[in-house]
């Protein structure tokens, strides 16, 4: 009796252990069908593209996944020459039911005529690379006392192209330096021209304050820097602040009657915030919202996108952290732990007090606001596609695919600085890191940028549209001057301060024109805002009829002005 319940147990196994085979198996083939169908569909349209097949000959996978939410699958192809990979050339395409549905890219054209500087025999090493790139950006060589190398990856003819190095003195998250073939302009009849490539170390690095994300091209034959770019948004809001709060036409009467009253006792995991659709003080008093991870679940599950907002995979917290965001105050801008509300029953309710010299009383009030506004982006971006696959912030990912270990540090009233706000986005399975400051407008309060829900959402919109401009594995498709970012996180910042529920089905009743930022200007709510002008439907009376013709105008900065055209 023994022997055959043993016998049918282990065919049972076995059975099991076949089915799952097989499942994976064909999970494992439909994607690699489709990373096929996607190179056979480049090669047989090359000419479309105005390409070449010398073009395409060497398709360098980026970042290849289906999105639970619409069901296509995208797939990002880096242009490669000699294995490596030409930098920033994507192409990036969406397949639905095995056909190409869009394809958009970048690839240099014809260029097996470009001149190619360097090689993998003559180069400097990649310590050279990186003691060259710091001290060019003014960090002492002394920081790279203690570097040392915890991995080497993409091996050509067992030469290692790409390492990831730790140097705590330098900074707190791990470098990357990697060989690229870096496309090198020249300006030809009024245009810029891809004429050579040369090949180079790329640097990246967060410094230890995390005030710059740097990204930095060394040529790999001669040292010598060729390419840096900063990619911390700082979303600086220009000079003259001053001047636009005292010259606000726009009385700043009644704000005092938004102060709430005696909070009432709350129910546990609950939080006192200005809630959505509130952009700020100004717009309206706290309430209280219990349980908000369900929210945005999708329809009919009654769970959210993750676990809670308090859990991040292993361990259950009591302060402002979870799977998605850390929030902490930051006071002395030193990017270290900061203190973060705390209690037992998740119930984050602390006082606030509207007016001048505040900003200290109300610190637990504005990190719990910090907390709940990361994580209600999050869900709202996780229910619209931003979701693991694609390279959102979540420490623990669940199986859905995607990198973890990449939560969001939100630091409140941030010492580093004042009347500004920026945000660090590197690649996927790489933590971002939002920082927030108070301004010093002159008016009747103190602003704090952790209440303007308006500002937060635009910082973490910068998060969200990199890692899906150019997929999860890519960063840097937005450093150009004619990217659009700025505009984009205005619009999120629009979209989540909107009472959606209050506007009719027509265009009309939507042509409210709205100014971004006017708490932290210390504008009334119908303030002019951070940008030149107020955004709205109504393209004559409001903006001034500002279209595409105005990209290139003095009057519009770069990236900003650019960004809300």
């Amino acid at each position: 009796m023994f022997n055959f319940y043993c016998c049918l147990y282990n065919s049972s196994r076995i059975r099991y252990a076949l089915l799952l085979f097989f499942l994976v198996y064909s999970v494992q083939l439909i994607a690699q069908t489709e990373v096929e169908v996607a190179r056979q569909y480049v090669i047989a349209n090359v000419e479309k593209q105005q390409l070449t097949a010398s073009d395409v000959g060497e398709l360098l996978i980026s970042s290849a996944y289906r999105s639970p939410t619409t069901g296509w699958y995208h797939i990002y192809f880096n242009q490669g020459f000699q294995s490596i990979e030409v930098y920033n050339r994507l192409m990036s395409l969406a397949l639905v039911d095995q056909q190409v549905a869009s394809l958009t890219h970048n690839f240099i054209p014809s260029m097996s005529l470009m001149s190619m500087e360097g090689s993998l025999k003559n180069r400097i090493t990649p310590q050279n690379a990186l003691l060259n790139a710091i001290t060019n950006v003014g960090l002492s060589a002394t920081d790279l006392a203690q570097l040392q190398e915890v991995s080497s990856t993409r091996l050509i003819e067992g030469t290692p192209t790409a390492f990831a190095y730790i140097a705590p003195a330098l900074s707190s998250e791990k470098i990357a330096v990697k060989l690229y073939w870096l496309p090198v302009e020249i300006e030809e009849k009024g245009r810029k021209t891809v004429k050579k490539l040369t090949l180079t170390w790329n640097v990246r690095l967060l410094t230890k304050d995390s005030k710059n994300g740097w990204n930095i091209h060394v040529d790999a034959t001669s040292g010598e820097v060729l390419l840096k770019t900063d990619e911390v948004i700082h979303c600086e809001f220009g000079h003259g602040i001053h001047a636009l709060a005292q010259n606000d036409k726009h009385s700043l009467s009644g704000l005092a009657s938004h102060i709430p009253q005696a909070a009432p006792l709350l129910s546990p995991m609950g939080y006192t915030v200005f809630d959505y659709p509130l952009e700020s003080p100004n717009h309206g008093s706290r309430t209280e919202s219990v349980s908000p991870y369900t929210r945005f679940a999708p329809a009919g599950t009654g769970t959210g996108s993750t676990n809670g907002w308090h859990n991040d995979g292993t361990t259950d917290y009591t302060t402002t952290r979870g799977n998605n965001v850390w929030a902490q105050e930051d006071v002395n801008g030193n990017d270290g732990v900061g203190a973060s509300p705390s209690s037992p029953t998740l119930a984050f309710t602390y006082p606030y007090t509207f007016g001048l010299n505040t900003a200290a009383g109300n610190q637990n009030a504005s990190i719990t606001n910090l907390f709940y506004w990361n994580n209600l982006i999050h869900d709202v971006l996780w229910r619209f596609g931003f979701d693991e696959p694609s390279g959102n912030f979540q420490n623990a990912n669940q199986g859905r695919g995607g990198l973890g270990n990449d939560y969001v540090y939100a630091d409140a009233q941030d010492g580093g600085g004042t009347n500004n706000a920026n945000f660090y986005a590197p690649t996927d399975g790489n933590k971002g890191r939002m920082q927030m400051y108070l301004w010093d407008i002159p008016t009747s309060y103190q602003p704090d940028g952790d209440l303007d829900n308006g500002i937060i959402a635009h910082e973490y919109g910068h998060g969200w549209s990199i890692r899906l401009t150019g997929g999860p594995a890519n960063s840097s498709c937005l450093n150009n001057a004619e990217q659009g970012g700025e505009g984009w996180s205005d619009y999120l910042a629009l979209m989540l301060t909107t009472d959606w529920a209050s506007l009719s089905a027509t265009v009309a009743s939507a042509n409210k024109p709205r100014g971004i930022g006017t708490y932290a200007l210390g504008q009334s709510t119908t303030g002019s805002g951070i940008r030149p002008y107020r955004y709205s439907y109504d393209m004559t009376s409001v903006n001034g009829s500002v279209t595409y013709a105005k990209v290139g105008s003095t009057s519009f900065s770069i990236p900003h002005g650019v960004g809300s055209i």
